[in-house]
């Protein structure tokens, strides 16, 4: 038996987190890690873990990935703010209107929505919001509490918003004290028998980039769980790339504004409109777009063929191979990734097993450095297509973008292994390799690409769906200089192969 799977077994039993294909290697690594710190062997430590739930909740916290950055995903964050809250208000009767953000790591997606309502509303609509966040790391709590962040979080947010609501520390930038202050945080287990809240509680459930670590089983029961803390008017937000994922009939799936989300209540269903607050606006929204038509799509009712059927705007106009081919233009823009997420959605909703349209939207995830979700979204095309290049090398570059080279090495070999004319996964092989000081293996897959690119400048490089190509003339020249510098390099000062 795998010596790690009374570990595997042990995690999601506790709190639901499945560790299967490449991401067991993340438990393989974090037990291996604080076994060997506290001189222990597996077995040893594992009775340990069992017998004390602090060790248990420790090595939890080394498993889970607090990937997140203000304003992440910040259509949903607008649609919320701009029209959700009006809405919601008129339901309310004089109490704040209550929202959750399950999953919130270290703060930066509660935050966010405390900003952006402030920023839309002013510091009194802020006043009438509860905001509160929870997770299962209570380490990244503490974090989420201090309110201190590295840049890296800001990838996302507007430099005047960053200078606006955060001051320099020696530790980074703190939130400022009043969005800080408007921010409950608490422990939150999703695998619980009962979560820490009452019935009927919330208004606004943000569940957002967590639900891709879940069986299928698991995520329905949190589905379940989260409606029963929700208002009988109320809203459940996943992220874009996972919600038609969890259409399981519990909730009504609705598209508005091209942004999918779950509604339980009528009453929201019917509210859609110009936004207004019972005070007044500032200027911010003189321009609001008056929100879309609403489409409701009955997910327990109708079977995805249905669907297609009933609502003729999931219908695409072109074919869907010539509509992805279409879409594959859109993703050389970074400004186009929006649109072309919102056409890829309204594909995979009609064809789940597209694995060309899984896999760009994967790609854009990926370069919005969604490291996680756009993972997920790879290895499922890749289950469709086993030895698609276009995938096999986007999982390299998700593991190489985040320092996990021997990761990225496997993946570009079977690239290499699937189309061994492809000079383009042959150098991001041979690239990958140099960094981790392989030389004799880097040195012979620069030669490759040599040998290929020499022969004929105009060979192509094997990629079909995403935009990978690199220009031909600028790797010839790097795959020649990476390898006048190895004959330069005294032999010991580089490991062997």
């Amino acid at each position: 038996m795998n010596r790690f799977q009374p570990f595997k077994r042990l995690v999601e039993e506790y709190c639901g987190l499945e560790f299967n294909g490449i991401a067991e290697q993340r438990l393989h690594k974090a037990v291996s890690k604080i076994s060997a710190a506290l001189g222990l062997s597996l077995a040893e430590y594992f009775a340990k873990v069992e017998k004390n739930p602090v060790e248990l909740t420790e090595l939890v916290n080394q498993l889970t990935v607090n990937e997140t950055y203000f304003y992440r995903e910040p259509a949903q964050i607008m649609l919320f703010v701009q029209t959700f809250l009006p809405r919601l208000q008129k339901l309310v009767n004089n109490r704040p209107i209550r929202v959750l953000s399950v999953g919130c790591s270290s703060g930066e997606e509660p935050y966010s929505l405390a900003i952006a309502i402030q920023e839309t509303w002013g510091k009194a609509m802020l006043q009438q919001v509860q905001i509160d966040g929870g997770d299962l790391d209570e380490n990244v709590l503490v974090k989420a509490r201090a309110g201190i962040y590295s840049p890296f979080s800001f990838r996302a947010l507007d430099e005047g918003l960053r200078k606006k609501y955060f001051q320099a520390t020696r530790n980074g930038y703190q939130i400022n004290a009043d969005i800080r202050q408007a921010v409950q945080f608490f422990p939150f287990n999703l695998k619980a028998e009962r979560y820490p809240a009452e019935d009927n509680y919330y208004d606004v459930v943000f569940f957002r980039n967590v639900s891709i670590y879940f069986n299928l089983a698991t995520r329905k029961d949190i589905q379940h769980k989260l409606q029963k803390m929700m208002q009988p008017n109320a809203i459940l937000l996943l992220g874009s790339s996972e919600t038609l994922g969890n259409d399981f009939g519990i909730l009504e799936l609705v598209e508005e504004q091209g942004q999918y989300y779950f509604v339980q209540g009528a009453e929201l269903l019917q509210q859609a409109g110009t936004p207004q607050l019972s005070h007044d606006k500032p200027h911010v929204l003189e321009n609001t777009v008056i929100s879309a038509p609403v489409n409701v799509l009955s997910p327990a009712k109708l079977s995805v063929a249905d669907t297609a059927k009933a609502a003729p705007q999931l219908q695409p106009v072109l074919t869907h191979e010539a509509a992805v081919q279409k879409i594959k233009e859109l993703l050389h823009d970074s400004s186009q990734y929006q649109q072309a997420l919102i056409k890829l959605e309204k594909i995979i909703v009609q064809e789940p097993d597209n694995a060309p349209a899984i896999l760009m939207k994967g790609w854009i995830l990926l370069n919005q450095k969604e490291f996680s979700q756009a993972q997920k979204l790879i290895e499922q095309a890749l289950e469709f297509r086993p030895w698609c290049l276009d995938a096999l090398i986007a999982l390299g570059l998700c593991h190489k973008w985040q320092s996990e080279f021997d990761m990225a090495v496997q993946s570009f070999k079977k690239a290499c292994y699937t189309n061994p004319e492809s000079w383009l996964a042959h150098y991001h092989l041979a690239d990958t390799l140099k960094q981790l000081n392989d030389k004799v293996a880097a040195q012979q897959t620069f030669q490759t690409v040599r040998r290929i690119l020499s022969n004929n400048t105009s060979a192509h490089s094997g990629s079909e769906w995403l935009p990978l190509e690199l220009p031909v003339k600028d790797v010839l020249f790097l795959a020649e200089r990476h390898l006048l510098n190895f004959k330069k390099q005294p032999e010991h000062s580089v490991s062997g192969a």
